[in-house]
């Protein structure tokens, strides 16, 4: 991913037997991507010093999936887990164009696929749209990326955008950031888009928007409005899919020194924002931000820490073995850490 320095952070999603920390909008911060884990899991995808490798906490083995003469990195599998996406290091040729492979699981081998592109040289992130379908995510410069949603079976590009904070929504809709002329000068303004449908614009040109975040049963959708010249606002509203369409909005300023996590806690219809010593949650009617602490989202957050340590430290002490000393600390890339049956 050219890496994006991701942290730990995140909304759970159970994902077809897959415990997922999924992307989550930082109201101070930048987005992060999937960590995952769970305690009666047994095996584990991962990438070390450009390797991806499969673990097998049972046996304590470790074997390397795809072809061990070219670096790759981000792995990523598919929700039934029989399939892991992945980049290369490479350009795809000397021309440019993004390069990446899908290693099949059940037929231990990899097929590698190619994007044509002039503009983006690393893959940033890659997003199982479905079964067949991945998201990837090209960087261009550090406020613009290219998506390119492509047919794994043909390894064709289908759709193609610009913009940034890609979320693929089920039905195969593509929820992202643009940026609209605003003014004579042309400034613009943070907008969101989904597909090629503009469904809201940021009030001022100095503001920044969040990744949104969704309801479980997305008819809800929130994030954060970040002001170089004001309060932050949290923006919350209804979202109707079939439409396209975003209604119903309040925004809600945030006070300076909340900061944390965005996310829909448990199955709740209103946005909170976690933080270490508690949690926010929106009052729509009073447009405020209350204290609310979830006991669910408390003792969840500390079996997963609890789980993530001793499944590290089971997993590093089979690397160990497998590789020797040569690192001091995590033999694994955390950032890339699955955890599944």
């Amino acid at each position: 991913m050219m890496k994006r320095n991701w942290k730990r952070y995140g909304a759970l999603l159970a994902l077809a037997g897959l415990i997922v920390l999924t992307q989550s909008s930082l109201v101070a911060g930048q987005p992060e991507r999937p960590v995952t884990m769970k305690y009666d899991y047994q095996q584990a995808i991962f990438e070390r010093d450009g390797h991806i490798y499969l673990y097998n906490e049972l046996n304590k083995s470790v074997k390397e999936l795809g072809d061990p003469n070219s670096l790759k990195y981000m792995p990523f599998a598919s929700s039934d887990l029989l399939r892991v996406a992945f980049g290369y290091t490479d350009y795809a040729s000397e021309e440019g164009g993004l390069k990446l492979g899908v290693y099949y699981r059940l037929d231990d081998k990899t097929v590698d696929i190619t994007i044509p592109t002039a503009y983006s040289n690393a893959i940033l992130a890659l997003d199982w749209i479905d079964e067949n379908t991945l998201g990837v995510e090209g960087h261009v410069n550090p406020s613009t990326s290219e998506y390119f949603v492509v047919d794994i079976p043909t390894g064709t590009v289908t759709k193609s955008y610009a913009g940034a904070l890609f979320t693929a929504l089920p039905g195969g809709s593509i929820f992202y950031r643009g940026h609209i002329p605003y003014g004579q000068e042309l400034e613009v303004k943070d907008s969101y888009y989904v597909d090629d449908t503009l469904v809201y614009v940021s009030d001022e040109p100095e503001t920044t928007l969040s990744y949104p975040q969704f309801s479980k049963d997305l008819t809800k959708v929130a994030f954060v409005e970040k002001s170089d010249i004001g309060p932050s606002k949290l923006v919350y509203g209804s979202w109707n899919v079939a439409a396209k369409q975003l209604a119903a909005v309040t925004k809600t300023p945030i006070a300076d020194g909340v900061g944390g996590t965005l996310q829909f806690v448990d199955n709740e219809q209103v946005p909170s924002i976690v933080q270490e010593t508690g949690v926010m949650t929106l009052n729509p009617s009073t447009q405020s931000l209350a204290p609310h602490m979830s006991v669910q989202q408390q003792q969840t957050g500390e079996i997963l820490k609890l789980e993530t340590e001793y499944k590290l430290e089971a997993l590093n002490k089979s690397l160990k073995a497998e590789f020797g000393d040569s690192m001091d600390k995590e033999f694994a890339n955390i950032q890339s850490l699955q955890w599944f049956k």
